[in-house]
């Protein structure tokens, strides 16, 4: 799947209808989706830097004109989902939506490396904190819409509510679009098979409830940033794994 619909792949795979179209773009080795009803557009993560381009030709490849992407809301801050984010906005003139607990993140363009989940990954959280932390600096933006403090702005639209799921990072957030299919960022991962376990997260016990919440909203699928689709099976046998 790349730079594509997800609508026809999640109904013959899934039996899933959704009441929006959901299109999935490839921004390097971030996943970031794209929901469209109306003529009008919300996207979920900006993707990296230097995509730019890439995804407004994208937009015109589904019939979009730039004006019509009126929110671009982010799951959490690393600068692989918000390096392209200033340039998106700037083109579009879409309202930013973050997390209280990372808006203070976005303003300054940068977000610590998140502590990974194993031997390779704790290797590379070090070298992230210690040895290269300006290799994880992005373009700075100010927030429209602070997630968590501020009244909401209606995201009814795009049939989209939004959950703070901790655990990826403090400001980790879960969009779930008719109740059917989540996008959890990093608080899932799609990579390993029959495992959703994230490759970094700051805090397990966090994670462990936030995949409770997940769970308990009743989504049937999980679309991550990174990797394949997460089945309900995949992320409770993660979750007993997780628990112990």
């Amino acid at each position: 799947m790349m730079n594509q619909s997800m609508n026809h792949f999640l109904k013959s795979r899934y039996d899933i209808e959704l009441p929006v179209e959901l299109y999935l773009f490839k921004s390097s080795y971030c996943n970031i989706y794209l929901l469209e009803t109306g003529g009008k557009g919300l996207l979920v993560d900006a993707g990296k830097e230097g995509k730019e381009q890439a995804f407004l030709d994208f937009l015109a490849q589904v019939n979009l004109e730039p004006k019509t992407l009126k929110y671009i809301v982010l799951t959490h801050t690393h600068n692989d989902h918000t390096g392209a984010l200033r340039g998106i906005a700037e083109a579009t003139g879409a309202k930013i939506a973050v997390h209280a607990n990372e808006a203070d993140n976005l303003r300054e363009g940068y977000t610590r490396a998140p502590l990974g989940t194993g031997l390779f990954t704790k290797t590379i959280s070090f070298i992230g904190r210690k040895v290269a932390p300006s290799n994880l600096r992005y373009p700075p933006v100010e927030p429209d819409i602070i997630l968590g403090k501020e009244q909401q702005e209606d995201f009814e639209h795009w049939h989209i509510e939004w959950f703070h799921t901790p655990g990826h990072t403090d400001g980790s957030v879960t969009y779930i679009t008719d109740g059917k299919v989540a996008l959890p960022g990093d608080d899932i991962f799609g990579i390993r098979r029959n495992d959703s376990m994230p490759w970094f997260a700051n805090d397990l016990n966090a994670l462990k409830k936030s995949w409770e919440l997940l769970l308990d909203s009743g989504a049937q699928i999980f679309l991550p940033a990174h990797g394949k689709p997460v089945t309900r099976e995949i992320l409770e046998q993660s979750y007993r794994k997780l628990a112990g």
